[in-house]
């Protein structure tokens, strides 16, 4: 469609004026949209009735942005609730292909006139004052002014479902120019890793070079690009010495969220380079990375009648991450709400996975929360494919359940999707033993610590598995040690105790071993390694672990029966046998 041909158009009842980019109800209110979202609807209003393609609008509405396909589909989602459009007879999705919005036949309040309902070339007397083209533009003119004036009044009312943070190049602070390609290269990479996370919207190289030059204004630069984040760094060489600084701040506020420096030596200055942009992206990105950390605080300040899908995802999370019973059902409820306003918002379905996973500590009915665990990853993966955490949490599920192979093609299928992801490392690394691969989990967790040494404890826990797996006890240790006294759990006086045996610290072991009898009375060898869901061999070693950190053997009648135990150690069995 021409937009000479119609400034405005109905659409299911509503009017959206495209020249100033208003969309109104039937009553003649406003409905809020997106900037993104308002320029992908006049797009496909423009290109009504064809198909238009994923790639096609999304370099329409981002030219010079990084972004990914989650950007459109939310966008997509919000003018569909806008247009009261659930069943997509209006805007349609073409599997495969795109998008097609269709005007020409049922989308106007009564289902059977064309929704362009003020035509410039229409010849009755009352449209004809529109032929006047001096008068059209200076009306266009008007609108427009009107459509940047809502636009920017509008800013700050409407909800952002994705992070967005603008990477400014960085700066070679040396002498020698020759190196000044350093600086690019690793502005390039940090910007490639970044995109890698679902939840950040990353401006484009292109987009950002301009600000190159000091001094530069981080409030302006956020307005400009219309991001929340900018991420400003440096590059220093002396000798054989490599120093890189890099810092986020918030660009409403100039105000630093975050500043880390590494230190090394340049023995190979392009495999630094790599590490580093990739250390980098990991501890901005992802569900435990700064920029989530910032948008959760903001999310928490806010009315909770004003939460939006999103916020109610992010303060999910924050309740998540407390990991005691309460919050953990509040985080269930919250992830509840968040999908019932986006069901499409794959994120909060991997979310609400974990803390189903999380949550089967107390659960009275495990099965049911474990299919309630695996329903929702599952969604999530369905929802968003290209999402590394919603297959790592897939994996997670699929090992619990005993299917390896297909858990291990789950992680695979992560870690090449984003092999900066901590969330990633962390829960392969608990499962890699079982697969085969004990050295390599105990290297992801170690990678995953680096990245998120403020893990929460169940991340700590999958950790610290993985490095009892190796036999890297000193490794166990130090992130044992992360988890506060008063968040153990019994699997905590387990590991504490097998990585204090292990490293023949035997009277600090015996000593937590009968802290964690006396607070959970049948914790026993048995009680531990005698379900269905270990491997032989995987058993065989945590029963010599927990003989030598001094636990008890035999699991009592009541605790067999309860816990479901199937394998019996020797003495426990003959124990029975041979009782009265």
């Amino acid at each position: 469609m021409d937009e000479r041909q119609s400034p405005t158009i109905v659409l299911n009842g509503r009017t959206f004026d495209t020249a100033a980019e208003v969309l109104r109800n039937p009553a003649g209110s406003d409905i809020p949209l997106r900037p993104q979202s308002f320029a992908v609807l006049k797009y496909l209003t423009l290109n009504a009735d064809r198909i238009v393609t994923k790639d096609e609008l999304m370099g329409a509405v981002w030219p010079d942005v990084a972004v990914t396909e989650n950007s459109l589909v939310q966008c997509i989602h919000e003018i569909r609730r806008a247009l009261g459009d659930e069943g997509q007879s209006i805007l349609k999705t073409v599997a495969r292909r795109g998008y097609r919005l269709v005007v020409s036949d049922t989308n106007t309040q009564t289902g059977t006139e064309r929704t362009a309902t003020t035509s410039l070339n229409a010849q009755s007397s009352p449209r004809r004052t529109w032929n006047h083209p001096a008068l059209f533009a200076t009306v266009l003119l008007i609108a427009s002014a009107f459509g940047v004036y809502f636009w920017l009044t509008h800013l700050d009312q409407t909800s952002v479902d994705i992070a967005s943070i603008a990477v400014l190049p960085f700066k070679y602070e040396s002498d020698d120019t020759q190196q000044r390609y350093l600086a690019a290269g690793f502005t390039e990479d940090v910007i490639t890793d970044l995109t890698r996370f679902r939840d950040l919207e990353v401006i484009a190289q292109n987009s950002t070079k301009m600000y190159s030059d000091e001094p530069h204004d981080i409030k302006k630069i956020g307005r400009d690009l219309n991001v929340r984040y900018v991420l400003e760094g440096s590059i220093r060489r002396q000798g054989t010495q490599l120093r890189v600084t890099a810092q986020l701040v918030d660009a409403s506020s100039a105000a630093r969220v975050w500043a880390e420096r590494w230190d090394r030596p340049v023995a190979d200055i392009f495999a630094i380079q790599t590490e580093l942009s990739r250390e980098l992206a990991g501890k901005i990105g992802g569900f435990t990375g700064t920029v989530l950390a910032a948008d959760k605080a903001a999310a928490m300040r806010k009315r909770p009648g004003n939460l939006t899908s999103y916020d109610l995802y992010l303060t999910g999370i924050e309740a998540k991450n407390r990991e005691d019973e309460a919050s953990v059902r509040e985080a269930i409820n919250l992830f509840k709400r968040s999908i019932e306003i986006d069901p499409h918002f794959a994120r909060a379905w991997t979310m609400l996975g974990s803390a189903y996973a999380i949550s089967t500590q107390w659960a009275t009915d495990m099965e049911e929360t474990h299919r309630l665990y695996e329903e929702a990853v599952t969604r999530a993966v369905e929802l968003d494919p290209l999402d590394a955490e919603a297959h790592a949490a897939l994996g997670f599920a699929l090992a619990r359940h005993s299917h390896p192979e297909r858990a291990k093609a789950e992680f695979d299928e992560a870690l090449r999707l984003n092999p900066n992801s901590a969330d990633v490392l962390t829960r392969y690394s608990y499962w890699a033993a079982s697969l085969g691969l004990p050295e390599k989990g105990a290297d992801m967790a170690k990678q995953a610590f680096r990245l998120n040494p403020a893990a929460p404890p169940s991340a700590l826990r999958f950790m610290r598995g993985a490095f009892i797996s190796a036999d890297r006890y000193q490794e166990a240790l130090t992130v044992h040690n992360r988890l506060p006294r008063e968040k153990y759990i019994y699997p905590d006086y387990i590991d504490g105790a097998i990585i204090l045996a292990m490293m023949d610290r035997n009277a600090e072991a015996k000593a937590l071993v009968a802290e964690g009898t006396k607070k959970y009375p049948d914790l026993t060898i048995e009680s531990w390694t005698g379900t269905s869901d270990w491997g032989e061999a995987d058993r065989s070693k945590a029963v010599g672990q927990m003989r030598k950190a001094g636990f008890p053997a035999c699991a009592s009648a009541t605790a067999v029966e309860r816990e479901h135990i199937v394998f019996r150690l020797p003495e426990c069995v003959q124990a029975d046998t041979t009782a009265p």
